[in-house]
């Protein structure tokens, strides 16, 4: 079982002991002295689920080694509570709960040798002069630098926790005050983490090629009929090699065993030193008789274990791949692919826009029975969810990802080919698995076995060590972090070499080798920020944050925050501008000015105006070539008309007066949406965005007008409601709110 269903069991087990709930809160009865008979020790059980004591005889009896003095009524009151409190709880948390008992323990040790009038005996003595004593006594170690803020703080949670769990009133007592210091994420400069992504892209690329040669050589092993090499077929004395040490397929075999054993955590055969010499020296001679079986710059059995099993590098620039495409970190690592659960299949509609463009759009996620037998030739699966729990809050995330990408690099592709890679290694694991779980009685460390196969055995991260004895390793969710960080740096210093050769700057060589894993998130949330206009809600979605002040932490870089006082200076000289020149602010050129770009409206544009009207009866500066934010250059084709035409949100856009009609009726059709769309859809995509800002500019650039707009609003609503009129001139209401994902 899973920790999580574990702190189930342990739940059950509480209610059905003696050491009930009421027992504990009930003040009548916590604050009346227990009899010195409560066990202050009992068996609890660890995530892998090992039978561990805790015995808290210390506090009772004192401790010299700890410097504390025993408080036997104290102790024997507080032990139910502390029961119930760690049932279900890690090792770390027991051991930060004794670790704030000896604080407190010490505290009233050195307190009895002071002039300070403070008895405790038992639980109805702490009261508000104790904890008022004991706040005192931790902030003056803070300040005296003999412990840190942050561990001053979980001191005192602990101590307050648990008292008022015990049954103590504690509302009148002291709060740790909060740091005023912000969170603020670094600065990621982006060119430093292209370096890095095209890094990770390079290693993932050379394991593909060397897992394709791999496959081939086994697959011709298995029909060539070759020999394992053995020290028996070594020469005596000096005579000459035989025959069989001139066969590729044989030293290629021989190889390919001994890494096997490797896997399989036995002893290497290879690993004797006159056979190890021999083979080396037959890969000597097949690459100087022009063999074109492996490289010319193999000479040992190592220089073959990648062709069988990805190294700690390839899966480490793999982890990446997956982090920078979906800003999971440890919900990375924790990726069960031990089913098929991991992600679910999307289908895609094919829709004909007004500029008579036929473009796809994603509709449903393909899952479960009632999608096995589609017909439709529509139905083939062009995008994927993916689907993770993360460890730290048991909460599941998804996103979305392409199964079809140029040259492989998404994160579906990604994990399908790791999968694939290390299909050898999990049946390995899994038969390792079952001989344990076979055992009748394990023992502790045996235990621990089996939870570290099984959560590797769900890992897509698998590579073979590089240590003397082997074996398989994993980059999953209690990964060792020395094996992450020794990976991470050397796909770092690739990515610095990458840039020293193509003779960029010290400044961004060092920004490359400063880099950790988790700036790839906030890199993730920066360009999901400016790829969706700004959203702060698309990026809380994309984060799966509960909170959007965790969010607003993300975006708090000091290059965004320039950038926005830049916008901001940017928007204010065009409305001079425009007042000056005794035109009427148009909030379209104040979008445009805002762009990071910087560019402005010339008198050429102007004139353009007139040349073109989109679906909103808007002019357009240039409708030919809409941003990429509002139609990917993936979908439309050079040349042609905007086939998106969200006029709103484009910096090309230009309304006047003429514009009004247009703009009620897109106003009706995304109310309709609105009000048929479910809140959380709707709020974290860009419809929402683009609706305000058309209701804003009717009511601020054409409010003597604003009347007979929400006159046309109400009339079109009515048309849509009754199925006279079609959304965006092709949709119903109820078609085109089930597309609306996250765009």
């Amino acid at each position: 079982m899973d920790r999580f269903q574990k702190h189930l069991a342990d739940k059950q087990i509480l209610a059905d002991s003696e050491v009930t709930k009421d027992v504990v809160v009930n003040n009548s009865n916590i604050h009346v002295p227990h009899p010195l008979s409560h066990p202050l020790d009992w068996e609890w059980h660890d995530k892998y689920g090992v039978p561990r004591p805790h015995r808290l005889e210390q506090f009772r009896d004192g401790s010299s080694k700890n410097q504390i003095v025993g408080h036997p009524r104290l102790i024997h009151d507080l032990a139910p509570t502390i029961q119930q409190y760690l049932f279900g709880k890690s090792h770390s948390s027991h051991e930060r709960m004794l670790n704030s008992l000896r604080a407190f323990w010490r505290f009233l040790y050195k307190e009895y040798g002071e002039d300070v009038n403070i008895h405790v005996n038992n639980l109805s003595d702490i009261a508000n002069d104790v904890s008022s004593f004991y706040w005192a006594y931790l902030r003056n170690a803070v300040s005296q630098n003999a412990i840190t803020d942050l561990y001053g703080s979980i001191l005192w949670s602990h101590f307050w926790s648990l008292m008022e769990r015990a049954g103590c009133d504690t509302i009148t007592w002291h709060s740790w005050p909060i740091p005023r210091d912000t969170t603020v994420h670094k600065d990621v400069p982006p060119r430093a983490v292209k370096y890095l992504y095209d890094a990770a892209k390079h290693e993932l690329s050379k394991g593909r090629t060397l897992h394709t040669d791999g496959q081939a050589i086994l697959r011709r092993l298995e029909t060539s009929g070759p020999i394992e090499l053995t020290t028996e077929h070594l020469p005596g004395g000096g005579s000459p090699y035989g025959p069989e040490w001139n066969e590729p397929d044989n030293i290629l075999l021989t190889v390919y065993r001994g890494f096997q054993a490797r896997l399989n955590g036995r002893k290497n055969p290879v690993s004797d030193d006159r056979l190890r010499f021999a083979i080396c020296k037959s890969i000597t001679c097949a690459k100087s008789s022009d063999c074109n079986f492996w490289p010319s710059s193999w000479s040992t059995p190592s220089d073959f274990w990648p062709l069988f099993a990805p190294t700690s590098l390839e899966a480490m620039a793999a982890l990446i791949l997956v982090t920078a495409e979906t800003g999971w970190i440890d919900t990375a690592r924790a990726i069960d692919v031990s089913t098929d659960n991991w992600y679910r299949e999307g289908r895609r509609q094919t829709i004909t826009k007004k500029s008579g463009k036929i473009v796809e759009i994603a509709e449903v996620i393909i899952s479960g029975p009632e999608f096995e037998n589609l017909t439709d030739s529509r139905a083939e699966a062009e995008e994927a969810e993916l689907q993770a729990t993360r460890p730290k809050t048991r909460r599941q995330h998804q996103t979305r990802s392409l199964i079809q990408s140029n040259g492989g690099f998404r994160s579906y592709a990604v994990i399908k080919y790791m999968i694939e890679r290390t299909a050898p290694m999990r049946e390995i694991i899994r038969a390792d698995l079952a001989s344990l779980r076979a055992i009748p009685a394990p023992s502790a460390s045996q235990l621990r076995l089996i939870a570290k196969l099984d959560e590797l055995a769900r890992c897509p991260w698998l590579f073979s060590r590089a240590s003397n004895w082997g074996g398989i390793g994993g980059f999953g969710p209690s990964s060792a972090n020395n094996q992450t960080r020794q990976s991470f740096e050397a796909l770092k210093d690739r990515a610095a070499t990458a840039a020293k050769r193509s003779g960029e700057e010290i400044q961004l060589i060092t920004a490359i080798k400063s880099l950790t894993i988790s700036d790839f998130r906030d890199a993730y949330a920066a360009w999901t920020y400016n790829r969706s206009g700004n959203n702060i809600f698309a990026v809380q979605a994309a984060l799966n944050h509960r909170s959007i002040n965790t969010t607003r932490r993300y975006l708090r870089q000091k290059t965004q925050i320039r950038e926005r006082f830049a916008a901001c200076a940017r928007v204010v000289e065009a409305g001079f501008d425009e007042v000056q020149a005794n035109r009427d602010v148009d909030p379209t050129i104040l979008y445009l000015a805002a762009d990071q770009t910087g560019l402005g409206v010339s008198d050429e544009d102007r004139s353009f105006l007139a040349n073109f009207r989109s679906s909103c009866d808007a002019q357009c500066v240039d409708p030919t070539h809409p941003p990429e934010e509002i139609e990917p250059s993936s979908d439309r084709i050079e040349g042609e008309l905007c086939g998106a035409q969200r006029c709103a949100l484009c910096k090309n856009a230009r309304f006047d007066r003429a514009s009004l009609h247009g703009i009620a009726v897109r106003i009706a059709e995304l109310r309709a949406l609105c009000s048929s769309t479910p809140s959380e859809r709707w709020l974290t995509s860009t419809y929402a965005f683009e609706l305000e800002a058309l209701e804003l500019l009717v009511e601020d650039k054409f409010s003597k007008h604003s009347a007979q707009v929400w006159a046309w609003v109400r009339e079109h609503r009515n048309r849509l409601e009754h199925g006279d009129a079609l959304v965006f001139g092709t949709l119903s209401v109820h078609s085109a709110s089930s597309l609306i994902t996250n765009i």
